[in-house]
């Protein structure tokens, strides 16, 4: 019995019911044939480390095998496009911080998507490889002229020690993280490094959204529990901050081989278990509730960035969804029926209620808004705002 599985080592678990299932973008309001639209969810603390995590299920890890094979992406990918290039501009500083001098070193990248970074890596001078399993994204390898596995880490195709590793949005789809790890070291170069990105769910759990919760993300971090989780794998954390652009965490470590894990363990002093799981039940009564009152009331309501509400908007709803990304427009989240708009739509045919549901550029994004004038007529509402009116009017929701 794994890790994930054995319930005895939690320290809490919630069932969240049935959670869309979301593996991308699609041209209709359904999942790809044979992949299902919603499915369960349960997560769970370790007690080791105060990680908070999806428990395993047969089901959904078959099913996002699938979608993974097919070359599937939730998100934005690392690409020359404007959004993507700043994505991968701004992690690329940071390894630049960590290994300034990347010619001739060897480099290998974990779940590379569509290989940009690759191609970055290599006009720095590096000798660099990627891994990944999407084999639907072999088009943009051959754009980029990067060298690709198609297999999942580790692979007995790849062998050998690289002098850096890097795994951005990779660990918390894992769901054995020290199994991964453990594979990830063994990899390493003496002296080696490696440079992790992971989604900063710091905010989210202080807030008690479960906003953040989707099925293909085992693992959900905060600063601490990411620093934690490494240090009890017998690891050095070199550096942790916070991304530039985008909300992810970075951290760079290497291999302490005088520490083992065990050893790690009683020096690390995690956050307490009720800092890090809450009683998200209470925030999705809530959102609910917000929904149907504007909808009783005959308002329509908007979602900017709607790829990030997923998990907490009632099915059934009436929306209008909206995002600055062109790659999204026309096309829909399974299983909402809504497909996602441009900010110019929005200004041409204004909505009575807006909320932008990101903690990272929504304040910005709503300033924007607020100075146009057809939007003069619309409530513009931050996760900020969400949070205080929650904390005002929903804390008795987790009573209910």
């Amino acid at each position: 019995m794994s890790q994930q599985d054995d319930e005895t080592a939690l320290d809490d678990v919630q069932d969240l019911g049935s959670l869309p299932f979301h593996v991308g973008v699609f041209d209709r309001p359904s999942n790809p044939s044979g992949i299902p639209d919603v499915l369960p969810f349960r997560v769970g603390v370790r007690r080791k480390d105060g990680l908070l995590f999806q428990l395993a299920n047969q089901d959904v890890e078959a099913y996002l095998a699938r979608a993974y094979a097919t070359g599937h992406l939730l998100g934005t990918a690392m690409d020359d496009t404007d959004i993507g290039s700043r994505y991968a501009d701004d992690f690329l500083a940071f390894i630049r911080e960590t290994v300034p001098d990347l010619e001739g070193i060897r480099v290998l990248e974990i779940g590379c998507g569509r290989g940009y970074l690759l191609k970055l890596m290599a006009e720095a001078g590096a000798k660099a490889i990627g891994i990944e399993p999407g084999v639907g994204l072999r088009d943009y390898w051959q754009a980029y002229g990067v060298d690709v596995v198609d297999d999942t880490f580790p692979s007995s195709r790849v062998t050998g020690t690289f002098d850096l590793i890097l795994a951005y949005g990779v660990l918390e789809h894992v769901a054995e993280p020290d199994a991964f790890i453990g594979a990830l070291r063994s990899q390493l170069a003496p002296g080696g490094k490696a440079l992790l990105s992971v989604p900063d769910c710091g905010e989210f759990l202080a807030n008690n959204d479960p906003a953040m919760f989707v099925h293909e993300h085992y693992s959900y971090f905060s600063t601490a529990s990411l620093t934690a989780f490494l240090q009890a794998n017998g690891l050095q954390v070199l550096k942790v901050r916070k991304a530039g652009f985008g909300g992810a965490i970075y951290c760079a470590w290497q291999d302490d081989p005088s520490m083992s894990s065990r050893d790690a363990q009683d020096d690390i002093a995690t956050e307490p278990v009720s800092s890090q799981i809450a009683d998200f039940a209470s925030w999705r009564r809530f959102i609910e509730q917000q929904v149907e009152a504007l909808s009783v009331q005959g308002l329509k309501l908007g979602v900017y960035c709607p790829g990030r509400a997923l998990s907490v908007l009632p099915l059934g709803a009436q929306y209008r969804f909206f995002d600055d990304d062109r790659e999204l427009h026309g096309r829909y989240y399974p299983p909402f029926d809504v497909p996602v708009e441009s900010r110019d739509t929005l200004i041409e045919t204004p909505v009575d209620r807006l909320w932008i549901y990101s903690r990272t550029f929504g304040p910005r994004l709503a300033e924007a808004l607020r100075q146009v004038p057809a939007l003069s007529g619309t409530l513009i509402e931050t996760l900020a705002d969400l949070t205080a009116r929650y904390q005002q009017e929903g804390a008795a929701l987790g009573s209910t």
